[in-house]
């Protein structure tokens, strides 16, 4: 997966997680009452980090962005499919992944692809000029296909 939480630049510095409004009251309030030394203070920031990057990675261990079919569905994104050489692999994927579960024939697996390649190698402007920021996948999809 992309998502690698031993990789430093994609989780952030043990100070810059935020512990919330209650726990960082409790530790003014302890700190008020007895001192607390700063690397006690440290040290449960590091622990709270621990602890978030264990969940995290459980979470992700889980997620259906893991399963075959859900990575292979990336052929949906239009930037995706405008490229050639990613449309042929992704759709094989899903294909193949399809087949493979019995959801669908390898006859039908056949025309699917034989089908899907000329449609977007006919809409190729269209999947070029797909912009996340102004348009949503779905809609961009089916306004295609009507």
């Amino acid at each position: 997966m992309r998502n690698n939480l031993n990789d430093a630049k994609n989780i952030l510095p043990v100070n810059k997680i935020d512990l919330g409004y209650s726990t960082r009251r409790a530790l003014r309030k302890k700190k008020l009452g007895e001192k607390i030394p700063d690397s006690s203070v440290l040290k449960f920031h590091r622990d709270c980090f621990a602890s978030l990057k264990i969940l995290a990675s459980k979470l992700l261990e889980k997620s259906p962005a893991a399963y075959p079919i859900v990575k292979a569905l990336r052929y949906f994104d239009p930037s995706m499919a405008a490229n050639d050489n990613c449309r042929k692999l992704l759709i094989r994927k899903l294909l193949t992944t399809l087949e493979e579960r019995r959801h669908i024939s390898s006859l039908l697996t056949d025309q699917a692809e034989k089908q899907f390649h000329p449609i977007c190698s006919e809409l190729q402007e269209e999947l070029k000029a797909f912009s996340r920021r102004t348009q949503r996948v779905d809609h961009f999809w089916s306004h295609l296909f009507k």
